[in-house]
């Protein structure tokens, strides 16, 4: 089955026709749309925090379907429970943050990058300046046409 949202909704809703759902998945990268759109749909999802699912310790194979079972025993037990989940205000809002954090690290790496490559043929001396700018930049580009 494809990854599709909408899709496993219908798939649920069409071989578990009347039953009382519920679901439960690790929480991961793609953030937090599937659970919003199980609830809204009427199927109650939690979404738990990987480390706080119980492993025996004769378990070394990590599996998709041994991951499976075991959230499925533990939801059935009542074992597991839900981290926070914030609204789609509250994860935009941290997405901005991360990205410009992740951009400003991106440009920090290729400054370094390109003061590395200017300094191994000689081209970058302590005297120049620190900090890669737009007008460095420029007087570089004049600087090896």
């Amino acid at each position: 089955m494809k990854a599709n949202n909408q899709q496993l909704i219908e798939q649920l809703k069409r071989y578990f026709t009347g039953a009382k759902l519920e679901s439960a998945y690790e929480a991961g990268f793609s953030g937090n749309v599937l659970h919003r759109q199980l609830m809204k749909s009427g199927i109650k999802n939690i979404v738990v925090n990987p480390g706080s699912i119980e492993v025996a310790s004769r378990d070394r194979t990590k599996t998709d379907k041994r991951d499976a079972n075991k959230l499925a025993q533990q939801l059935s037990n009542g074992q597991l429970r839900c981290i926070y989940i914030p609204s789609e205000e509250e994860e935009l809002a941290r997405q901005s943050v991360r990205l410009r954090v992740t951009l400003i690290k991106d440009r920090t790496r290729m400054a370094c990058r390109i003061k590395s490559k200017l300094m191994q043929f000689g081209y970058w001396g302590e005297a120049d300046a620190a900090v890669m700018s737009k007008p460095l930049i420029h007087e570089l580009q004049k600087r090896f046409k």
